[in-house]
């Protein structure tokens, strides 16, 4: 018997934005935004969410929680809480900070902590060509290696399972990485540190990521888009843009460590 699982969302969004948006800025959320020139090229951006979860679940003959037998439980959690700044003081230079914790429910038994899960800076050299480095989620292999957002339903399995949560943060890694759009053409590469969360032994005829020292990890995605194009301004894709934009393309990545 498999668990049955009822899960109600609830996602809110704050911020807003005021003036004539020239600016490429993160299509995801609204946002509060003030800009220092006419062009709307150097600006300060701030913009957050929150994602309530309740839920019921009905679990499996033998399910304990906290050593107590049941056949279901209810919960309610914030599934994430996200406040995000981006500054590009330069028409040239971005800056990126995102901080919130995750998973937020009965199950923290300690002190919700404010996780650092954005921190990096980017340099444009032209249309072609930028480059940045610090913490983040740019990374390659396929359009929603970093996961998608803007989805019609939120944690659709949109997104590369392979590594998640074994050699990464929450999708991030230290890394240096370089993205650039040639008309419909776009493309990404990145280099990234593996943060390694593996804590158990091998197992016998299972395979596991092993606790060896990890090697560098490589990848890129490189896209052709037939119709509309995408914004590259942030590593994320949207998972439907609900009607707004007609997108055909053809993609092809790779990933190495």
């Amino acid at each position: 018997m498999k668990n049955k699982i009822i899960l109600i969302l609830l996602c809110l969004h704050f911020g807003f934005t005021y003036g004539q948006q020239k600016q490429p800025v993160d299509y995801n959320h609204p946002a509060l935004i003030h800009y220092f020139n006419e062009e709307h090229t150097k600006f300060i951006q701030f913009s957050g969410y929150v994602e309530f979860w309740a839920r019921y679940s009905q679990l499996n003959p033998g399910s304990m929680i906290n050593e107590e037998h049941k056949s279901s439980v209810t919960d309610l959690s914030l599934r994430r809480v996200r406040a995000k700044l981006t500054y590009k003081p330069t028409d040239k230079l971005l800056l990126v900070l995102q901080i919130g914790p995750t998973n937020v429910n009965f199950n923290s038994k300690s002190n919700t902590y404010m996780d650092l899960l954005d921190a990096y800076a980017e340099y444009k050299f032209s249309d072609y060509f930028s480059i940045g480095g610090g913490k983040s989620s740019w990374k390659g292999l396929h359009r929603f290696s970093s996961g998608p957002m803007a989805t019609l339903l939120y944690d659709m399995p949109n997104f590369a399972y392979a590594n998640t949560g074994v050699l990464d943060q929450v999708f991030r890694n230290m890394n240096v990485y370089a993205k650039g759009q040639f008309g419909q053409f776009d493309y990404r590469v990145a280099v990234a540190q593996p943060n390694p969360t593996v804590t158990s032994d091998p197992q016998y005829n299972r395979a596991v990521f092993n606790k060896l020292a990890p090697k560098k990890d490589f990848s890129g995605y490189f896209r052709y888009a037939f119709k509309e194009t995408e914004s590259n301004f942030t590593p994320f894709n949207a998972g439907t843009y609900v009607g707004k934009k007609e997108v055909l393309s053809l993609g092809v990545g790779f990933e190495h460590m």
